[in-house]
């Protein structure tokens, strides 16, 4: 969720999130980050100790990846994951301890996570997904579900997301068919694992004293191993290889299709392609995810 060309006004996080401290006790309040979302402080808790406090960074939002999901919703879904996935025993997510609004602003307050100056290696990485493969589904849907499984989700994202590239570029996105792409995903439809979805080093953290934590949860959904897998290859910067490594040392190996990973890798392009174009411009940057996602989708429709 981030503005339209600047359209959406934005919010001077200094005095909401001085009120959040009295209201909640918190001191030695400090900025940590601010992305095309949220913007991210640190601060000490009486009742939690060291937690981030997550405030908007606008007070509204055009979205073209995902129109109409507000960062309210996101931050009660983080909530409710968090729990979900400490009551099944994975602690590798940071809890949410409090969700709520300041004058119709949503804030969350939730675990900080210290980490190391090293990089997280993609053998870690992949065991920590292992690990939540193996974590039963929630039975309620997340915002990016869209109330439909994988296997029908993906190939209508696609096609929604190479309309807005089409209208954008005034270039057609050569992609196949909605139905083409739904019936290659026949072949991976185990729906029944929640995947986080957007695993890179922004939303990795690390010690010696803990593993892998996975951080931002806004795009997770349930669907099949290989989404995860060919996802994490196309947007993130942990290598590929090692991280599957890690990942078939605990979980063994996965149901795997050309085709169905060739619509998992074009679903992730266009997305990024669509970040640079419009949420956050990037000539440059543009030019490459453009060309990439065009790419894969002939490949995709060579496969096919």
């Amino acid at each position: 969720m981030s503005t339209d060309d600047g359209a959406a006004r934005q919010l001077d996080g200094g005095p909401m999130v001085s009120v959040v401290a009295r209201l909640h006790s918190l001191s030695s309040v400090r900025i940590l980050a601010r992305g095309l979302e949220s913007q991210v402080w640190r601060a000490t808790s009486e009742q939690y100790g060291q937690v981030v406090v997550k405030l908007p960074v606008n007070l509204s939002y055009d979205n073209v990846n995902d129109p109409g999901v507000e960062l309210s919703t996101l931050f009660r879904q983080e909530q409710r994951l968090a729990a979900h996935l400490h009551h099944h025993g994975f602690s590798q997510a940071p809890r949410a301890f409090v969700v709520d609004e300041l004058d119709g602003h949503p804030f969350m307050i939730s675990e900080y996570i210290e980490s190391d100056a090293e990089p997280v290696e993609g053998y870690e990485v992949g065991r920590a997904l292992a690990a939540l493969h193996k974590v039963p589904p929630p039975e309620f849907a997340t915002s990016a579900q869209e109330g439909m499984p994988a296997s029908r989700l993906i190939p209508h994202r696609i096609n929604r997301r190479a309309l807005v590239f089409n209208e954008i570029t005034g270039e057609s996105l050569p992609i196949p068919s909605v139905e083409e792409m739904a019936a290659a995903l026949l072949e991976v439809a185990d729906d029944g694992h929640l995947l986080h979805l957007d695993v890179r080093s922004a939303n990795l953290r690390r010690s010696s004293r803990r593993p892998v934590v996975l951080l931002d949860w806004s795009n997770s959904l349930v669907g099949p191993v290989l989404l995860e897998l060919a996802r994490s290859r196309q947007i993130g910067d942990i290598a590929g290889d090692e991280l599957e490594a890690g990942y078939r040392s605990v979980a063994g190996d996965y149901r795997r299709s050309e085709a169905a990973e060739l619509i998992f890798r074009l679903d992730a392009a266009v997305m990024l392609a669509l970040v640079f174009l419009s949420e956050a411009p990037d000539p440059a940057a543009a030019k490459v995810a453009c060309s990439r996602a065009t790419g894969l989708a002939w490949e995709l429709r060579t496969a096919l």
